[in-house]
């Protein structure tokens, strides 16, 4: 676990103020409002949430095909119009990848999983070199996945 104050002088409060994110219900099925596809990730990531001073484990599901948006499973209980603060280890690449994403929609999960919940919303910070290295993991993930089907 990391102590906040070492997620490189991320404040998402800072962040979320300078982007916009549209309303939507937190409990709605979000998949017909969105306008890009959608890549599978599947990296296990660190997330802070505001008040909170270690990390905790999440997963990062999706990312949108541009990169403005995620979908994270997580296990504790969070709220659309929250802030989370991400660490995400991408193989290849030395540093983990810093970002926070501002939630739009929160929902729990039926079945059994090692998670318990399910959500997602814009990022609203990520240094463009790390966009594109997430973005390039995906995409190299996909065509694997296309391989093995």
């Amino acid at each position: 676990m990391t102590p906040i104050a070492d997620v490189a002088g991320i404040n998402p409060a800072a962040c979320s103020a300078r982007t916009h994110v549209q309303n939507s219900c937190a409990m709605e099925d979000h998949s017909t409002q969105r306008r890009f596809e959608r890549y599978e990730v599947g990296l296990e990531a660190q997330c802070i949430t505001a008040g909170n001073v270690m990390s905790k484990k999440c997963w990062v599901s999706e990312i949108s095909r541009v990169g403005a948006s995620m979908q994270l499973l997580v296990n504790e209980k969070l709220r659309a119009g929250q802030s989370v603060m991400l660490q995400i280890p991408v193989p290849g690449k030395l540093t983990p990848i810093n970002a926070v994403i501002k939630l739009a929609w929160f929902k729990r999960l039926e079945a059994d999983n090692e998670y318990n919940f399910t959500t997602g919303g814009k990022i609203t910070f990520i240094k463009a070199e790390d966009r594109d290295a997430l973005l390039s993991y995906a995409y190299r993930r996909l065509i694997e996945l296309e391989k093995k089907d």
